[in-house]
């Protein structure tokens, strides 16, 4: 029985990534987002906006924002990529990547996170020698910070897992596109949420058919 639920998991997983990869953006008008959440079309025309920042590490952040204050409706998508990629088309998905997308409307909140992260922190042992009369200590910095993704996976260190997402997953296709001297990003998003509920019950909601042409702020 488990087995057939993983099956079945998997290959909702092949089916939103398939998703992600249809419709074109390039149809929208500008400033446009339009997206299926739990069996609801909509399609939002507020304010909104695109913008890079780098945050260090050889890292640069991607947010695609926008507010429906009529609506009552946020939402934010954003991906952590290396810096030197950020214009380029991408391909990404909360399996192999750091991507996020968050959702609040007056009857739907939801997040959408990589259920396995990455932990960034910069703590470790403290080691402590004797200099003369003064006791110099020292942070020795913990040994999987010098491990790349798949063997921190492997040994289990380093790592951080959001269980109560488990079974949460997030697609994200986008391309940098600039006419007539402005420069918007285009792309298609698709997943499921997974919404925790009392004790063990969890609410599954399927996010599909998303593409946007959002103006990017600041370039």
């Amino acid at each position: 029985m488990r087995r057939y639920a993983l099956l079945i998991a998997l290959s909702w997983v092949l089916t939103l990534g398939a998703a992600a990869l249809q419709g074109s953006p390039d149809d929208l008008e500008p400033d446009t987002v339009a997206v299926t959440i739990d069996g609801r079309e909509h399609r939002f025309a507020g304010p909104m906006a695109g913008s890079v920042t780098d945050i260090g590490n050889g890292l640069a952040r991607i947010i695609i924002a926008l507010r429906d204050d009529a609506g009552g409706v946020m939402l934010q998508l954003s991906a952590d990529v290396p810096a030197e990629l950020k214009w380029d088309e991408l391909h990404l998905d909360t399996r192999y990547f750091d991507i996020s997308m968050v959702y609040k409307s007056r009857d739907l909140q939801f997040l959408i996170v990589p259920t396995l992260q990455m932990a960034r922190g910069s703590g470790g042992a403290l080691r402590g020698s004797e200099d003369g009369d003064k006791r110099v200590s020292s942070r020795r910095a913990p040994e999987w910070r010098r491990m790349d993704r798949d063997e921190r996976i492997a040994r289990g260190r380093g790592i951080v897992r959001e269980e109560s997402l488990e079974g949460s997953v997030l697609f994200l296709v986008q391309r940098t596109v600039t006419e007539a001297g402005m420069t918007e990003f285009r792309g298609t998003f698709s997943g499921v949420a997974v919404i925790p509920g009392e004790g063990k019950a969890r609410r599954r909601v399927v996010i599909k058919d998303g593409k946007y042409r959002v103006g990017v702020r600041g370039r």
